[in-house]
């Protein structure tokens, strides 16, 4: 039962004679009563008798709405107690029942809700509330924080107040008060009712069932949660060494990623070993910072001369730093540390009070150097807070960022709590909860929540399937809650705002779904933005904000709710047409594309029926568009009326005609380019053949940045499919046919599939009927299910089909190894338990197996051997069909079988961290280990080829835009990884099972996918070592390096030889550090950073040649930076600079040159921790920067400076340095992204470049990549801008889809080569990518990807209407 109806079950009320309420009460026991006493006492004051003991009351059960007789047993009028209890004369009626009491000690910050009867409500109204512990007397405070909606008034006193966070009654409603801005109850606790009614007892919450609880829901956990708290233990141990080191903190991240639990539960803890003396305070509203600050820091000094005036004194006079010393002495501790927690609360709401608190910090932190702060912040509040602050760059540098907990991560906060609590859930039930929550911000509040949802509705000590499923999932758990929160916390006039919040934060599909998608703030209206921060507060939205712009945004806080809230689903489709019209608005209105026509027409009709749900851009952009047209009609009117004396005029105004349409023209042809490339983009998450085509269309009108950007998007998510196959949207089988090899499909109809002389895909329809289709190892004999039944094609061509009629469920297996047998399973009804059933092709006979519940089968080596897996316990037998029994039992995970039968996959049972291991049938003999992962493979969901040679792995844990395919050569493990378009499907058990067709040098993968079914080439010799390695768990990307590819962060560091990808098995020393490589030498230096290495390309253990590179001075030793990568080789000099000296070397014969000593130079900080430089061979320039936003140039050939100091005072810091390909500019990257490009003739800035906006990357900023010719790569995650520097302009911006692999750019994952024609990128999720930096490139591979031509409505979308040949140049359609 919810809240609400176990609360409607048990609320009674206490009716005057006229049927009017005066007071609430509620059943606790089943034959007991609740209620205040003063509440009989108001219900008796007109009558003669005062209540008492043994006074007899009738009460109204609100679920069935009759009455029934009680009689007073527990009297205690007091105003302190203000209890009575009654004992029922006549049992309950049906439908009443009582609700447990519980009683909890620490209630602070809980959500409460209320139930009673107000004047003028007599059938009853809801009150939410928070408590905020216990007063003097005793009763719990309750506070109306949002001060909207119904209050707990007279009408409530005697009624329950149930806790959301223990899910039950804490106490009982006895007194309200409602004072200029402020309304409040106060409420009997539970512990006041059971101890005046011992009978209560017996039906109140045993402490041990929710005390107990590992999960704290949406609470944060607390300092005394510790042992229950995991994940962050990186994050913790890093943080509270921050906190000690550095006097200020700001720990910043978006809605929901736990930054309260990680300070609370993960750091606090650690600072109080060291010891540490913890301050901890939350300023609310309405209350001084200095009070507060002062209360606290009083209650935790505990010096008699220590109250809140004297130290409040003592900060004004600047002398705080004598008494926090003799406070740290007494305690034996060596910090104070100062925490404030959800600083966010204070910002928004007062202002003024948060820069007096920053200002109170700041002067305790510059007292002493013993004072730590920390605080804790929302993202969206970032900008805010830090112009409040005062602190300037300081504040940037006490940032620190905590992402959402994903991944290995997120399980272990589950699974490590249930054991911390010696409990269990049920096999695979933590991988079905993971892997509904998905990967996003929000996973971790939604996953607690769930968890302390399923805690308390579990009957046993075990989280079973079976409640999980009784609960609705993750997806219904939020659905629920999402009404939960609608209900009790926003009132009902705030709704309307709510609908369009929640429309405005969803993308409608073609296919009638719906995609979560990230809002603006400044495109929300203001009733939107204050209903969007309140439901970021309940978890039901996340917030972030870039921190370059200061943009905010709100995005739903799981995929669940567009597919689970049936609120949502509603308004979705009432509303369906006006938001697929805004989305055209909206992308009119950012590309500054003015409405005309019939476009501005809709768009007034809509201003003026749903106005409310458009911001003020949105009105102001549609007048405009009117002003525009008005204007843009009378100068046409004029143009008609001088027409006339066009055509009488001369040449010349015929000319002038002509430039006006030609010019009229190309503005119709660059908005028609701009209006398809968005188009484009949306195709991409519902239909990628029309998303090419659309692109291809658009770039051909015209190449705008818009177009091209477009085109490369739609490029980069098909860079390694080879085709798209027509009409293949909905298929739901694949299988391989030989002779020659062939790709069967089936959904609904079953097609053979093969390549004509051209390449082009040719289909022959079998069947006009089929929905699941298999082969056997030959690809000979073709099975598929029909409307015959299950019908057998063999190599002539003859049919035979088996009549399935008593059957209501069938699912092909497996051929036998021979072709003649073939294994289906079967089930009579929907209860039927499902089994194994094998027909004999020669005589039609059908032969059923004894085991039941079998969830996959295969054939063993021969036709008498089958393994059946059971979806009950997920082992597997090995059945002996001659002898009728089962000959062995396997234990792990069974997850594939090759077609031959003679080998198969296991992986370690209900583990995602083991790998698979290959077996040989019958032996049953281990014969290799492989390194892909078994994470998330759920049964049966490996392909192969015919032959066994490559098995298909689908990663189904993959967060990024793309889905990760690894295929794996069984015969040596060599692995290569795709990176295709998303599987579509929700979940494992929607997924088709890829194949692979073999071809001459490789294999045809076929997946199907969003749009259709893909192929993808792989050639034999893209499997290597370095794909395998990188596959394997706790892997670290390799990044290429000259002709290697290197592991930098392994001990020592692994290379592999690149193209070929086969492991350097000679090792490097432990401590050497691999710098650079060219054709000749490895480059590495030593843990001293006093030796460099050149070590033999074939045998890298071998040092060629060994160069040292002191530092000026002995003493400086420690500050030499090899790792600065300030080793630079060109066609003629060696040079190499280590923070104080630039040491040469002609290369490649490596005759030393003289030393440039830089010591003491301008601009040249020895001693600086770290640095960066560059090196320009055309004017032997070396670019150096080893302090703040200083750069010096040198020349290396005479160690002269070359001009003066370079100053970039808005920049703190400089993280890159890039001389252009002709060294005549120098670009200089700032912490924040920004590039500022200097003239080197001049020596002056001329052009400033911004990097890409990227919400999703808020906190983490950039990499200056090639900057060659005009143009530079400034890259920020998936995103990169290419800049003409001339202008500056943006050229166009780069999108790549997104993954893991790009989180760690500044890592060096991405690289653009020197010719400016491909960019690598590398990680460990899809190994190393390379894309193309060509647009016709582009351009091609996409031509070749759809390989057809332009349908007519196609055609005349575009501007010109192009023929096949002019967006695909040389293709005839």
């Amino acid at each position: 039962m919810s809240a609400e109806q176990r609360l409607h079950a048990s609320v009674v009320s206490i009716d005057l004679p006229n049927g009017h309420p005066v007071g609430a009460g509620f059943v606790a026991a089943p034959d007991l009563v609740c209620t205040a006493a003063h509440v009989l006492t108001k219900l008796l004051a007109r009558g003669s008798a005062e209540p008492g003991v043994g006074t007899r009351i009738e009460v109204r059960f609100r679920a069935t709405g009759t009455t029934g007789t009680a009689v007073v047993e527990v009297w205690r009028p007091a105003r302190e107690t203000d209890i009575a209890v009654l004992r029922l004369a006549e049992p309950a009626p049906e439908g009443v029942r009582p609700v447990r009491l519980v009683d909890e000690p620490d209630a602070w910050g809980h959500r409460c809700r209320m139930f009673g009867f107000p004047e003028h409500h007599p059938d009853g109204v809801w009150a939410v509330g928070t408590m905020h512990g216990r007063q003097g007397s005793g009763w719990l405070q309750i506070d109306d924080d949002r001060n909207a909606g119904f209050w707990a008034t007279q009408g409530f006193s005697g009624g329950p107040v149930w806790d959301d966070d223990r899910q039950a009654v804490t106490g009982m409603i006895v007194a309200t008060e409602a004072l200029a801005g402020r309304r409040t109850a106060y409420a009997q606790p539970a512990a006041a009712l059971l101890a005046a009614a011992p009978g209560l007892a017996g039906w109140a919450e045993p402490p041990g069932r929710w005390d107990d609880s590992p999960f704290r829901g949406l609470e944060p956990f607390r300092e005394q949660d510790a042992p229950l708290y995991f994940g962050r233990v990186t994050e913790a141990a890093e943080l509270a060494e921050t906190v000690w080191r550095e006097p200020f903190t700001v720990l910043n991240g978006a809605s929901g990623t736990g930054k309260s639990s990680l300070l609370s539960a993960g750091v606090l803890p650690r600072l109080r070993k060291r010891p540490a003396v913890i301050v901890g305070l939350r300023v609310a509203a309405g209350v001084t910072a200095e009070s507060v600050l002062t209360r606290a820091l009083s209650q935790a000094f505990d010096l008699p001369d220590a109250t809140p005036a004297e130290i409040a004194a003592e900060l004004r006079a600047g002398r705080i730093g004598d008494l926090i010393v003799r406070v740290l002495d007494q305690a034996y501790a060596q910090r104070l540390v100062i925490v404030v927690d959800q600083l966010e609360e204070l910002v928004g709401h007062d202002p003024a009070q948060a820069t007096e608190l920053f200002t109170l910090l700041r002067a305790l932190w510059e007292s002493t150097r013993t004072v730590r702060v920390i605080v804790t912040l929302r993202s969206d509040f970032l900008d805010q807070a830090a112009a409040l602050s005062g602190l300037g760059p300081a504040w940037t540098h006490a940032i620190t960022y905590l992402a959402p907990l994903t991944g290995d991560a997120l399980r272990e906060a589950v699974e490590g709590p249930l054991a911390a609590a010696d409990r269990a859930a049920e096999p695979r039930l933590v991988d079905r909860i993971l892997t509904d929550a998905g990967a996003t911000a929000g996973a971790l509040p939604m996953v607690e929540f769930l968890l302390e949802r399923l805690w308390r509705s579990e009957p046993g000590d075990v989280l079973t399937h079976e409640t999980y499923d009784a609960l609705g999932g993750v997806g219904g758990v939020i659905a629920g809650y999402a009404e939960e929160v609608l209900r009790e916390r926003v009132p009902r006039a705030e709704l309307p705002a709510v609908r369009s919040l929640m429309l405005r934060l969803v993308q409608p599909t073609a296919a009638g779904t719906a995609l979560r998608r990230p809002v603006r703030a400044q495109d929300l209206t203001a009733p939107m933005l204050a209903v969007a921060r309140e439901l970021a507060a309940a978890r039901l939205v996340v917030t972030s904000q870039d921190r370059d712009t200061g943009a905010v945004t709100y995005e739903l806080t799981h995929d669940a709710l567009t597919r689970r809230w049936q609120r949502l689903e509603d308004w979705l489709k009432e509303s369906a047409e006006f938001w697929q019209w805004y989305e055209t608005l909206r992308i009119s209105r950012e590309q500054g594309e003015p409405l005309r026509g019939a476009r501005l027409e809709a768009a007034r009709n809509w201003l003026r029926s749903n106005g409310d749900d458009l911001t003020q851009d949105d009105r102001d952009f549609i007048l405009a568009s009117r002003q525009r047209s008005r204007r843009f009609a009378w100068a046409w009117r004029s143009v008609a009326g001088v027409l006339v004396l066009l055509l009488a005029a001369t040449a010349v105004f015929a000319v002038r005609l002509q430039e006006q349409s030609d010019d009229l023209l190309a503005r119709l042809r660059d908005a028609s380019a701009r209006d398809q490339a968005a188009q484009a983009l949306r195709y991409t998450s519902i239909d990628l053949d029309k998303a090419a085509l659309t692109a291809l269309a658009a770039y051909h009108d015209k190449p705008l940045p818009e177009s091209t950007s477009a085109l490369f998007q739609v490029y980069a998510q098909l860079h390694q499919v080879s085709r798209i196959l027509p009409d293949t949207a909905n298929v739901t089988s694949l299988a391989v046919a030989a002779d020659p090899p062939a790709l069967l499909t089936a959904d609904g109809r079953l097609r053979r599939w093969q390549l004509d002389g051209s390449g082009r895909p040719v289909s022959i329809l079998l069947d006009e009927s089929a929905s699941d289709v298999i082969t056997d190892r030959t690809g000979t004999r073709i099975a598929y299910r029909g409307a015959e039944g299950v019908t057998v094609i063999d190599e002539k061509g003859d049919r035979k089909s088996l009549a399935l009629a008593k059957y209501t469920g069938v699912r092909l297996a497996r051929f036998d190894p021979s072709g003649q047998r073939l294994l289906l399973l079967v089930s009579r009804h929907a209860d039927d338990p499902v089994r194994a059933m094998i027909w004999d092709l020669r005589d039609d006979t059908e032969t059923e197996l004894p085991p039941t519940e079998v969830q996959y089968a295969w054939f063993g080596p021969d036709a008498d051997t089958v393994l059946l897996r059971s979806s009950a316990t997920g082992d597997t037998v090995v059945w002996d069909v001659k002898a009728g029994r089962a000959t062995a039992q396997i234990g792990d995970d069974v997850v594939g079988v090759s077609p031959d039968g003679k080998q198969l996959v296991r992986c370690p049972k209900f583990s995602g961290k083991g790998t698979m291991r290959l077996f040989e049938l019958p032996a049953m003999r281990q014969v290799r280990e492989l390194t892909t992962p078994c994470n998330a493979v759920f049964g049966n969901q490996l392909g192969f080829d015919p032959a066994g040679e490559v098995l298909l792995s689908l990663v189904w844990e993959a967060t990024s835009a793309s889905q990760a395919i690894q295929v794996v050569a069984t015969g040596s493990g060599d692995t290569g990884v795709l990176a295709l378009p998303r599987l579509g499907g929700e979940g494992p058990d929607q997924r088709v099972v890829p194949v692979a067709v073999p071809h001459d040098g490789g294999w045809l993968v076929a997946y199907a996918a969003d749009g259709g079914v893909m192929l993808s080439d792989v050639p034999r010799k893209t499997l290597t070592e370095l794909g395998a390695d990188l596959v394997a768990p706790g892997a670290q990307r390799a990044v290429p390096v000259g002709p290697f590819a290197v592991d930098r962060q392994a001990t020592p560091a692994r290379l592999w030889q690149l193209p070929s990808g086969r492991r350097v098995e000679s090792a490097l020393p432990p401590t050497e550090r691999v710098l650079i490589a060219d054709d000749r030498y490895l480059f590495t230096a030593d843990a001293g950073n006093a030796t460099l290495s050149l070590r033999d390309l074939h045998d890298p253990a071998v040092v060629r040649h060994t160069l040292t590179t002191p530092p000026s001075t002995p003493g400086e030793a420690a500050n030499a930076r090899l790792g600065w990568a300030c080793v630079v080789r060109s066609a003629t000099k060696l040079v190499h600079f280590n923070g104080s000296v630039i040491h040469r070397w002609d290369y490649p014969s490596l005759r030393p040159l003289d030393p440039v000593d830089l010591s003491g130079e301008p601009g040249i900080d020895t001693r600086a921790p770290n640095g960066t430089c560059a090196y320009n061979e055309q004017r032997q320039l070396l670019a150096v920067n080893t302090s703040g936003g200083v750069v010096t140039l040198w020349n290396a050939e005479t160690g002269k400076q070359h001009g003066s100091l370079l100053r970039f005072d808005e920049f703190s810091s400089v993280m890159q340095l890039a001389f252009d390909d002709r060294g005549d500019r120098l670009a200089v990257s700032s912490e924040r992204g920004q590039v500022g490009i200097v003239d080197l003739a001049q020596l002056k800035l001329v052009a400033t470049l911004a990097p890409p906006a990227n919400p999703q990357l808020a906190n983490a900023c950039c990499r200056l990549h090639s900057f060659h010719g005009d143009t530079v790569y400034l890259q920020r995650g998936e995103q990169f801008a290419v800049w003409d520097v001339t202008g500056p302009t943006v050229r166009y911006t780069l999108v790549l889809p997104k993954s893991d692999d790009l989180d760690e750019y500044r890592q060096g994952g991405t690289a653009i080569d020197g010719a400016v024609t491909t960019m690598t990128v590398s990680g460990v999720e899809f190994g190393l990518r390379r894309f193309a930096l060509d647009p016709q490139e582009w351009r091609r591979h996409l031509c070749e990807v759809v390989g057809r031509g332009l349908t007519e409505d196609e055609r005349r979308a575009a501007a010109a209407e192009p023929d096949d040949e002019d967006i695909c140049p040389g293709w005839k359609g």
